[in-house]
């Protein structure tokens, strides 16, 4: 059965100034604590169990070029227990294991707590065959000073199941996972994709850019541009805008705004809590642009978004409550018209959301809020 991991997620609720909590809907992969089989199995040198020994289901094991299986704190391996509990996934020099998971057609994040024996630790890991990346879009680096959660960048899947593979098949990969490396507490979470989230089409937007692209320059479905206030467009790393040569992490292409332009496409979602993510990176320290969903203004951190220039960074919106539909999504200005100002160039790729579920606590608070508030207007004035 798939566990249901909680994410903890801020939700204002409008015009109460109270401050709520939603579950994002990760899923943990079978067996992902690796708490099958029972401490009791196993041994000082761990063990590598069958699927029956995992009671049917769970990681296949690969030991060809090392050692993999399930191993447990205060033995040869070495380590505490992690977050996740007594038990850990172990993989030492080519070995490696893997389970088919069904995230669902679109975008997905691989999360999961991970320490190695030695610094700077790497080992491959794909799904679907696709290298995920991390960080800065980067192969893993797993440190060796302690447990450490890595949630991956987010990686384009098909429908159906997929393949999640952690170290080498066959000992055939790239990343070594040198004499130890311990994971624990697998999940993964689906996204909603933004049309051309990643502005990848066009596919050659040339040295000062594609200026304000049309729909379909970008393949038939995506962003609609305004640079009446400014500029707007699909640039690359290396160009006139972001010439460091640092790409996003989600890829070469990225879309530019500078002063008072923007861009917006219409998105649908389901009934519920949404949060929308981007990586961005700024010209100019702390830059703030008006980021806008169905006309709601998104904060994050309960503060309008301020975008740095030392690195491509994640951003993640707070939660907002919506209803099944479709919703313009904006950032930026429209017809030069707005508060913030993406100064000298902002720039924004891996554009997606995430649908998240309310803890029944939160259904109760706001119901219970809802009740105070019609009691207190139909309550006699003296």
């Amino acid at each position: 059965m798939k566990k249901h991991i909680k994410h903890i997620v801020p939700i204002l609720v409008a015009g109460s100034g109270l401050i709520l909590t939603s579950r994002a809907s990760a899923t943990a992969t079978l067996n992902g604590s690796f708490e099958s089989p029972a401490p009791s199995q196993i041994g000082y040198w761990g063990t590598t169990p069958t699927l029956g020994d995992q009671g049917g289901s769970g990681w296949t094991f690969d030991t060809i070029g090392g050692f993999s299986g399930i191993g447990k704190a205060g033995t040869y391996w070495g380590v505490g227990s992690s977050p996740d509990g007594g038990n850990f996934g172990t993989l030492q020099y080519g070995g490696g294991f893997s389970q088919g998971i069904t995230p669902g057609a679109g975008l997905t994040t691989v999360s999961f707590h991970a320490r190695a024996a030695d610094p700077g630790t790497t080992i491959d890991i794909s799904l679907g065959g696709t290298a995920l990346k991390f960080g800065g879009g980067t192969p893993i680096s797993i440190g060796n000073s302690s447990w450490t959660k890595y949630t991956s960048v987010v990686a384009s899947v098909g429908a159906g199941s997929q393949n999640l593979l952690f170290g080498r098949t066959n000992n055939t990969g790239g990343g070594n996972a040198s004499g130890g490396t311990y994971i624990d507490g697998v999940s993964y979470q689906h996204h909603i994709a933004t049309a051309n989230y990643n502005f990848e089409s066009p596919a050659s937007p040339g040295y000062y850019g594609a200026e304000v692209p049309t729909v379909a320059a970008q393949g038939g479905s995506g962003w609609t541009f305004d640079n009446t206030g400014g500029n707007a467009g699909v640039g690359y790393a290396g160009s006139y805008w972001n010439n460091t040569g640092v790409a996003s992490p989600t890829g070469g292409n990225f879309a530019y705004l500078s002063y008072g332009a923007g861009m917006y496409q219409n998105v649908t979602l389901d009934g519920g809590l949404a949060t929308l993510s981007f990586y961005a990176l700024a010209s100019g320290n702390n830059t703030n642009i008006d980021i806008m969903l169905g006309g709601t203004a998104l904060t994050f951190n309960q503060n309008p978004v301020s975008i740095s220039n030392s690195g491509w960074a994640l951003y993640t919106s707070d939660a907002i409550n919506v209803v099944a539909g479709t919703y313009n999504l904006l950032f930026g200005r429209i017809n030069n018209a707005g508060g913030g100002n993406a100064s000298g160039g902002t720039y924004i790729d891996g554009v997606y959301l995430t649908q998240a579920v309310p803890e029944p606590s939160t259904y109760a608070l706001v119901l219970g809020g809802i009740a105070t508030m019609v009691l207190i207007r139909r309550r006699p004035q003296a």
